[in-house]
């Protein structure tokens, strides 16, 4: 309870400080320490998403339940809300909900030894000054809620003329599933509604003094438009009916015939490797279209590509290679920069850094250490994000992987992007942090988010968080969309949160200056704690880097697992980077860099338009180079891709589970290197 009080009292008094909250050292580094595995929102499996648990019939009868059931409980959400009120928090929430938190900030409790029953909270006592007041009292074990507004507030609204006004909600109790205290849930809306327009009214009139409004964006920029499609009723249940359709024929395809996989000898009472739905999707769903995935290939994936061809004999189970090549448009490749290349200025560098240094040290940076060129690249990385230091690893992957666990512990909070990339949630699970996952890009489902956390804080105990951490990309590869930086770094400054962008899409590919979200907004890259970037995309390299405070850098050299015991990056690979940095920033004393970012977003918002000019859906911001066109439909995701393949376009298609069932699409990577008359070729 007391933990409790000083969140709220903090929370009221627009000081919260995750340091001063739990009375530790401000330095980051000293905050981070090792956890155990705990993950309270671990993505459903493929056949919890769809329902299934075992074969055909369980199926069926799991959809004949399931569906009435979530009609309901939609119904219900629809009629009566969701919301849950605890008792200890019920002033704090109230009043950060209607945003009165800076000056609403006197709780004074009139008797703290009285018992929950006659428990009243006084927040504040209507006057000139004070114009608002919300009182919370038990009466008869039901808690009622009462607000008085001061006349001059209420004018307009058709109330009754008092010195005060009143209005009273109760609130009935129930007993919560997982906590002992008394939960409450709100019977009628009416003060809530009232309440809100009131708030409305003072801060016209200037009578009450709210949060200070913070600039979302830089005067004069422009956030590109985004859209995103809803699929229309019958694409919905086509899309749904073929799928569900395809399913049964495979249930009765294994119950006649033999599966052509092998089988495994004397495994009684071994666990399975695999989970059961997740073989049965692999055999009869992707098997269809697995022609349309993983083609070798035969040259260096720029503007264009050489393809080995293949085909089957059997609907997918075997491939044979006929001999021949096809050279193919290149877009499914992240080589946003053109940097993808076997000829001119990096390649040549890196030719010289493999006779110099060779291939490998064969060794981790910790034990024998790294060679000049790593250490010469972290400090160019510094320099070119404009923050203290940077490290940099051998993998993009492992980058967010092995180093999310050295940063946050079971005893922080986790607030992540619905559409995050596999690498960070992988390492937030194996971080053991408590993760809850908002609303792509929702701002406002963000700070709902913010504030529970900070007003109820961890479950069942109800400590204050360690930290707690809004974790996003920059461009989100599969959408095509931008995260809204400057509204998510006004919510981290205002309750006193930590951010951590993964820029891996957008370094390079984003900004005036190539420099990613940050440079897209003109933002400052001291309002993020930890910027994450991989040199797979834009520097047509390999590895990734982290950056932030010297003192973060510092701890992460001897903590972090990706730079402990991996081998340092090899001399041609971080030479490549190097030329092809120098490049982008213009340090090589030429103006290729800046020629090579205005050409791909000249690129970009051409191929959009045109596609949007012949009536296809398309997903994400008009300024970002991954363009994902929707087919909804799994069986036009192989049509499609067997369509251009057969016109010598190589693209990339997607569908479940990578993406929703109702969002299968293509997924088109626009590059530099790319001309006006490829583009329009391939329209």
């Amino acid at each position: 309870m007391a933990e409790n009080g000083v969140i709220k009292s903090r929370l009221l008094n627009g000081k919260h400080d995750m340091n001063e909250v739990n009375g530790k050292n401000s330095d980051f580094s000293n905050h981070v320490k090792n956890g155990k595995f705990r993950h309270e929102s671990n993505s459903p499996s493929m056949g919890k998403q769809l329902g299934i648990k075992g074969g055909f019939w369980t199926a069926t009868i799991c959809y004949l339940v399931l569906f009435p059931l979530l009609f309901l409980r939609l119904l219900k959400r629809l009629l009566f809300g969701e919301r849950s009120i605890r008792d200890t928090s019920l002033q704090a929430y109230l009043l950060t909900l209607y945003g009165l938190s800076p000056h609403l900030n006197h709780i004074d409790r009139a008797d703290s030894a009285m018992t929950v029953q006659h428990l009243r909270v006084d927040c504040h006592v209507v006057s000139t000054a004070n114009p608002l007041a919300i009182n919370s009292t038990f009466i008869d074990q039901s808690r009622y809620i009462f607000i008085q507004v001061a006349p001059h507030l209420s004018r307009g609204l058709s109330l009754t003329s008092f010195q005060t006004h009143n209005f009273t909600e109760k609130f009935w109790k129930r007993r919560g599933k997982n906590s002992g205290p008394l939960t409450f849930r709100p019977q009628s809306w009416f003060c809530h509604i009232t309440l809100y327009t009131l708030v409305t009214m003072s801060r016209k009139q200037g009578v009450v003094s709210i949060n200070p409004p913070v600039k979302k964006k830089p005067q004069g920029f422009t956030r590109g438009k985004e859209s995103f499609e809803n699929a229309p009723f019958c694409t919905a249940a086509l899309t749904y009916l073929g799928f569900y359709h395809l399913i049964f024929l495979g249930y009765i395809n294994m119950l006649f015939f033999t599966p052509k996989v092998a089988r495994e000898q004397n495994r009684e009472g071994y666990v399975p490797l695999y989970n059961r739905f997740e073989n049965f999707y692999m055999r009869y769903v992707y098997r269809r279209v697995r022609d349309c995935w993983n083609k070798p290939i035969c040259s260096v994936p720029g503007a264009e590509v050489v393809l080995k061809d293949r085909i089957t004999k059997d609907y997918g189970w075997t491939f044979e290679y006929t001999g021949t090549e096809t050279c193919c448009l290149n877009l499914g490749s992240y080589n946003y920069m053109g940097f993808a290349e076997n000829t001119g200025p990096c390649a040549e560098a890196a030719i010289e850094a493999i006779k110099k240094y060779g291939l490998a040290y064969c060794s981790p940076v910790r034990e024998m250490g790294c060679n000049p060129l790593q250490m010469e690249l972290e400090k160019s990385i510094a320099r070119f994000l404009g923050v203290e230091d940077s490290i940099v690893f051998g993998m993009g992957f492992a980058t967010n992987t092995l180093n999310l666990p050295s940063l946050v512990t079971k005893e922080c909070l986790v607030l992540s992007d619905e559409k995050n990339h596999a690498s960070l949630i992988l390492g937030l699970r194996l971080s053991g942090a408590t993760v809850r996952v908002f609303e792509h890009n929702n701002m406002k489902a963000l700070e709902e988010l913010a504030r529970d956390a900070i007003v109820y804080g961890q479950p069942h105990t109800h400590r204050p968080w360690d930290k707690i951490f809004i974790v996003a990309e920059g461009v989100f590869s599969m959408e095509g969309s931008i995260v809204h930086l400057p509204e998510m770094i006004a919510i981290k400054k205002k309750y006193k949160l930590y951010l951590y962008l993964d820029e891996a899409h957008s370094v390079g590919a984003l900004g005036p200056n190539g420099r990613g979200a940050l440079d897209y907004y003109g933002c400052d890259p001291k309002d993020i704690d930890i910027l994450m970037g991989t040199f797979t995309k834009s520097f047509g390299s390999a590895g990734g880097y982290l950056s932030g405070t010297k003192k973060l850098i510092d701890y992460l050299r001897v903590t972090s697992h990706a730079s402990c015991y991996a081998s340092a990056m090899s001399p041609p690979v971080a030479q490549q980077i190097l030329s092809s940095l120098r490049i982008i920033s213009g340090e090589d004393g030429s103006l290729e860099g800046e020629r090579r970012i205005q050409r791909l977003a000249r690129n970009t918002r051409y191929f959009r338009r045109r596609l949007k000019q012949i009536g296809v859906i398309t997903f994400g911001n008009e300024h970002s180079p991954v363009v994902p066109m929707l087919v909804y439909m799994f069986s036009k995701i192989g049509a499609v891709v067997r369509t251009l393949s057969a016109r010598k376009i190589a693209t990339v298609g997607v569908g479940f589970p990578a993406t929703p069932l109702m969002q299968g699409r293509i997924r088109f990577c626009l590059s530099a290197a790319h001309t006006k008359e490829q583009l329009d070729y391939v329209r």
